[in-house]
């Protein structure tokens, strides 16, 4: 059975607003990017845009058997708000946010 772009999402499930359950519980960044990742699958331009930044910062090559552009999402999500070199974030992600975010999606 093929996987709809929900089945891998833990936390963005088609609301319009962020939960305040995942606000007060985790990081508003996950859902923000799964939604991201829902609302933009299929948009070729935006899909091939996000990956470049990701694939750039040095973050592929890696199987967390999740879409590159759901990875590729998250990563988007956190540069939004951080006014750091993007090399810099993508340490951050690849240390902290991604591995706080795989260990909370298998939940």
């Amino acid at each position: 059975m093929d996987k709809t772009l929900f089945d891998y999402c833990r936390y963005y499930k088609g609301e319009k607003e962020c939960p305040r359950e995942v606000i007060d519980n985790t990081n508003p960044a996950f859902w923000y990017g799964e939604r991201f990742f829902v609302e933009n699958s299929g948009n070729n331009e935006i899909e091939e845009s996000t990956i470049h930044m990701y694939v750039q910062c040095g973050l592929a090559g890696a199987n967390y058997d999740l879409p590159i552009f759901l990875l590729a999402s998250l990563f988007q999500e956190l540069l939004k708000h951080s006014d750091n070199d993007p090399m810099l974030d993508a340490v951050f992600f690849k240390e902290e946010f991604l591995p706080n975010y795989l260990v909370l999606h298998q939940k």
